[in-house]
């Protein structure tokens, strides 16, 4: 790509990097002031600070496009952290991030009475998004 300047010539090089950064750069300002950035938790790490043991399930992803809801279920010990890991959808070339949907809590033993705790990311991506649990009397306090 050559530009004519005033008074004589520039010669510009883009390779592919630069190209394909400007074309991101070029949607995400292009399309206005109503694009928002993305808000999600790739993955939680729990730490259960109460004296009972806890099961904890992360529910992953949504099941629109064809996906299904990937569920892991831990059981943590009083004193116990555990990152749970990362999901994905594979789509046939290309793999998409399952985000933590919700999670749901169960005080054991017995767990009679899971509750489940919506998440609501608001500060962009989140890779670990970490979670304090504590369990009395078949009641679960949460801190996130």
């Amino acid at each position: 790509h050559r530009e004519h300047i005033a008074g004589g010539e520039c010669t510009r090089v883009l390779n592919l990097n630069t190209l394909i950064t400007a074309a991101a750069s070029h949607t995400m300002v292009g399309l206005g002031m109503g694009m928002r950035p993305p808000n999600y938790w790739k993955t939680l790490d729990v730490v259960n600070t109460g004296s009972t043991s806890l099961e904890v399930t992360v529910h992953y992803g949504d099941d629109n496009n064809g996906h299904e809801i990937i569920t892991v279920t831990e059981t943590l010990a009083p004193g116990q952290e555990l990152t749970y890991p990362e999901e994905s959808y594979d789509e046939g070339g290309w793999e998409s991030v399952a985000t933590v949907h919700d999670f749901s809590v169960s005080c054991l033993p017995g767990g009679r009475h899971p509750h489940t705790f919506s998440v609501h990311p608001a500060h962009g991506i989140e890779r670990i998004h970490g979670v304090s649990l504590t369990c009395q009397a078949d009641t679960v306090t949460v801190e996130m």
